[in-house]
């Protein structure tokens, strides 16, 4: 080998050629980088937890890799004669490493287990088991990742202010690639292993590349970073100048703006879910484009900021932007949910004109201060560099600086800012500081141009402004969104909370209504018709099991399952909710939780639901649960076989779960998903629907059956009967009435379609993943579709009644016709297909004795007719309703509605 030359030191040429392929490289190697943390990530939460507290103390573990990583390759750097050989040597052990991990997951709950103890462990030794198992699972791959930034400088040749820029840009314009990939199309088509192939393919592929053009380098008898630049040699440093900032002011700035950038991300985040909802779909594009401004950043560096005399200004000038850029939430907030508004508005249901209208909108609203951000990076590490005459370990000790204030800030923003000021005052908070430190730096720069000491008024003056409105801005009731435009004239809200997990507000409604409001998403409220079935979550497996002594209700709400709950002669029920707001709000919803938290049997805790299930060695008769969405992100964790699987082990023999399934939500092919996954697990189920929102309960005995007598005796209770006649089911017929499928027509029914699981979470990808536009009929569409499916195929392998009367089961087969033939005509009505919507209705009227189901049966041909222009025969069937039954607003809505028409023509 020939005497390897230095030509990394601050006085080469930064403007001269350098291979291009090393940036290409770098940008396959960051779309790997990115696909792996979003599945470790995943994994990791499946075995520590779902909590923003367990994933911000991995995330930090994972930070912290690449920082000793970052100081490592600084070292290995500089003593590499070939660094792009030792660049495909590190990106072939990430592959490694990463596939291990993988095929690893599976196996982490037993590793985790055992030190995991039972749910009562302190908050301190659980987050330190957390950070412990996170870092010492991911340091071997993280180190690798953290040493290639300072190994590809090195293969650059120089450190310049150019190369750093192109050289950051690329590789955070990959990891845009790799977010994008993982988020919207690798793991709903690959699955988590497949998509982990794939991103160690990458990997290969990359090393193999780096390593092919470092054997044919070394034929030259040259280290690829050895390459002379054309042009010779050029000090960054203007002759007869010094630095205009001492290298700890660079390496302070570098930390803070480490912490900046990724805990204003957080911050983002807890914004944008609002208008985008909490989906996995939203939280990649919130990412994608956080990270599509930093890379335009860094090429903004290397095209316009390169220069040796632009470099200090720039860094002065950037400090400033910086500052302004974190105020934009403040004014950015209100025309930013209007657009979003007019896109969902715009696009309806049509997901690609929903994903591009959302990472457009998303990326604009971001680019100040991401793009600001991402220029300064470069600026900064090249800055250091000229300081020393070691300038890739000099590197690598910035990059350590700047990982290790990333990690430093999320922990801060997670667990400081938000908790104790609140999001916008957060942003205030840092841009007061980074105001601050323009101050600084204009007196720094002050004697050198006058354009500093306009800075330093400009920033002056921020300073003071930013702290005056910081304590005002604590102080507005809901930033987020307007609550009057969303409810209407006379709806206020009660209370507005900023937590570590989520954003809670609870809303009244003009009727004295309320909702509970998460992160934007009405979750839960008083209303028999919407939430009657958060009740009947409760009573129904209660009074199924035979003799209940505990329950576990998962997801507490508003507290109303777990105040239906309570009505029963329980011994004890726990109820677990990762968000402790909920339960500081329960006093707001009394009317239908009955201030259960004042029961002596309840027993609250905050955890995610799956990991208590993990780590608790308790059993259960009941276990009911009503989590958010499946179509939220992380929340296909609490519907997947292998959940399932672990409620089971945690049931008493003859044990009993209930699962939502929410058909206003899902697609019918999703739903039915839901419903194979359960089934496979808990043979012997059965669906039940309540005025469009179902709920599928199983048992771990050999058959699950209904006694009659037991839900008889239920409803002579007093506090029972009110909850069931609250969401109008008043007696046991109408209850009964209520269970559309046994176990074989669930088999029957779901038997094409997939199964749920960890690897492929395929409720995390819904079919429309954003919020409904205000024009959009989905919810009802679905919601039509799925009663028609369902009620077409109810039969009669219901499970096994017992102890029903001869009058009872008559009653019933009528009840089960008669609502059969009106809902699935409603449907077809709504569905748009009258023949089969005239069939039903026609049954109906035939089957009918009563009035007033003739009188339904009349109506609904009434309204047929008008849908098909035969106005004559819409008002003889909607006259011979009103004679069947006086007084019902719908049918004299309707002949108003007839009579009106007649009238304008």
């Amino acid at each position: 080998m020939g005497k390897r030359r230095r030509v990394d030191q601050p006085g080469s040429d930064d403007t001269a050629a350098y291979p291009r392929h090393i940036p290409l490289l770098f940008f396959f190697s960051g779309s790997s980088a990115l696909i792996y943390e979003v599945l470790w990530a995943r994994q990791l939460g499946l075995t520590v937890g779902a909590t923003t507290t367990a994933a911000s103390v991995v995330l930090a573990a994972y930070m912290l890799g690449l920082a000793l990583g970052a100081a490592l390759g600084g070292r290995w750097a500089d003593r590499s004669v070939n660094p792009l050989r030792l660049f495909g040597i590190l990106e072939a052990g990430i592959a490694l490493a990463g596939l291990l991990i993988t095929a690893a997951a599976y196996r982490l709950p037993a590793l985790y287990l055992p030190f995991a103890g039972s749910e009562d462990g302190t908050q301190v030794a659980v987050l330190l088991l957390h950070f412990g198992f996170g870092f010492g699972l991911l340091l071997l791959p993280t180190v690798l990742m953290g040493a290639t930034f300072p190994v590809l400088v090195r293969a650059m040749g120089t450190v310049g202010t150019r190369r750093l820029g192109h050289l950051y840009a690329a590789n955070t314009l990959g990891a845009v690639a790799g977010t994008l990939a993982a988020g919207y199309v690798l793991i709903a088509w690959l699955g988590v292993i497949g998509t982990s192939v794939s991103a160690a393919t990458i990997n290969l592929g990359v090393a193999f590349v780096a390593l092919t053009i470092a054997s044919r380098r070394e034929g030259d008898n040259l280290a690829v970073s050895a390459i002379p630049p054309k042009g010779g040699h050029q000090s960054e440093q203007p002759p007869g100048r010094t630095s205009a900032f001492p290298s700890t002011m660079l390496l302070a700035l570098l930390a803070l703006s480490g912490g900046t950038t990724l805990g204003t991300e957080v911050l983002w985040t807890r914004i944008l879910v609002f208008p985008l909802l909490s989906t996995t779909y939203a939280f990649a594009t919130i990412l994608a484009a956080f990270l599509g401004g930093l890379a335009l950043g860094g090429a903004v560096a290397a095209r316009w900021l390169c220069g040796p005399r632009m470099r200090w200004k720039a860094i002065a000038c950037l400090t400033g932007l910086q500052g302004l850029a974190l105020l934009i939430p403040v004014a950015a907030i209100e025309p930013g949910n209007a657009v979003f508004a007019m896109i969902q508005e715009w696009t309806l249901d049509h997901r690609l004109l929903s994903l591009t209208g959302h990472n457009v909108t998303a990326f604009l609203l971001l680019l100040p201060q991401t793009v600001s951000a991402g220029a300064l990076y470069p600026l900064l590490l090249s800055a250091a560099a000229s300081e020393g005459d070691r300038a890739v370990v000099t590197i690598g000790r910035s990059v350590f600086v700047n990982t290790l204030g990333a990690m430093c800030g999320v922990i801060v923003v997670t667990h400081w800012g938000i908790r104790m000021l609140g999001i916008l005052p957060t942003f205030a908070v840092l841009g007061a500081v980074w105001n601050g430190v323009a101050v600084l730096v204009g007196l720094r720069m002050l004697g050198r141009s006058w354009t500093f000491g306009t800075l330093f008024g400009t920033m002056a003056a921020l300073f003071v402004i930013v702290f005056a409105w910081g304590p005002l801005a604590a102080t507005r009731p809901s930033p987020f969104e307007n609550v009057t435009r969303l409810y209407g004239p006379g709806s206020r809200m009660l209370a507005y909370r900023e937590g570590t997990e989520t954003t809670l507000m609870v809303v009244e409604f003009a009727n004295q209504l309320r909702a509970l409001r998460i992160n934007g998403f009405e979750a839960a409220g008083i209303r028999g018709d919407l939430y009657g079935y958060m009740r009947l979550m409760a009573h129904l497996p209660i009074l199924i099991h035979p003799q209940p002594k505990d329950a576990l209700v998962i997801s507490f709400g508003t507290g109303t399952t777990v105040g239906a709950a309570a009505r029963h002669p329980l011994a004890r029920i726990d109820v677990v909710d990762l968000d402790p707001g909920v339960f500081d709000l329960a006093r707001y919803f009394e009317a239908a939780n009955h201030r259960v938290l004042n029961d002596p049997r309840v027993r609250t805790v905050v955890n995610d639901g799956r990991n208590f299930l993990q780590v608790t060695d308790r059993r259960y008769d009941v276990i009911t649960l009503e989590p958010m969405p499946p179509t939220f992100a992380g929340m296909v964790n609490l519907y997947s076989r292998e959940f399932y699987a672990l409620s089971r082990a945690r049931l008493r023999p003859g044990g009993v779960l209930c699962q939502w399934v929410p058909f206003h939500l899902m697609s019918l092919h999703e739903s039915l998903a839901v419903l194979r996954t359960f089934a496979d697990v808990f043979p012997q189920s059965s669906l039940w629907v309540h005025r469009g929102s179902g709920f599928v309960i199983g048992t771990n005995r050999e058959r699950l059956t209904v006694d009659g007598a037991r839900l008889a005796a239920g409803l002579d209770d007093p506090g029972i009967r009110e909850d069931l006649a609250w969401v109008g089911v008043g007696g046991l017929v109408p209850l009964l009435n209520l269970l559309a499928w046994g176990p074989e027509t669930i088999r029957v029914a779901t038997a094409s379609s997939p199964v749920v699981t960890d690897n492929h979470p395929i409720l995390d990808f819904p079919e429309v993943p954003f919020r409904l536009s205000p024009r959009s009929t989905l919810a009802a569409t679905r919601v039509w579709r799925a009663q028609a499916f369902v009620y077409g195929r109810r039969k009669a392998d219901h499970p096994a009644f017992a102890n029903l009367t001869p009058e009872i089961v008559s009653a019933l087969v009528r009840a089960r016709e008669d609502y059969d033939y009106a809902t699935i005509g409603g449907a077809a009505f709504e569905l748009g297909d009258l023949e089969v919507a005239e069939a039903m209705f026609r049954a109906r009227l035939a089957a009918c004795t009563l009035d007033p189901c003739r009188a339904q049966g009349a109506f609904w041909m009434g309204l047929l007719a008008e849908r098909r222009g035969d106005v004559a025969a819409a008002r003889r069937y909607l006259e011979d309703a009103d004679r069947l039954d006086p007084g019902r607003v719908a049918i004299h809505d309707a002949l108003r509605r007839l009579s009106a028409a007649a009238g304008s023509k």
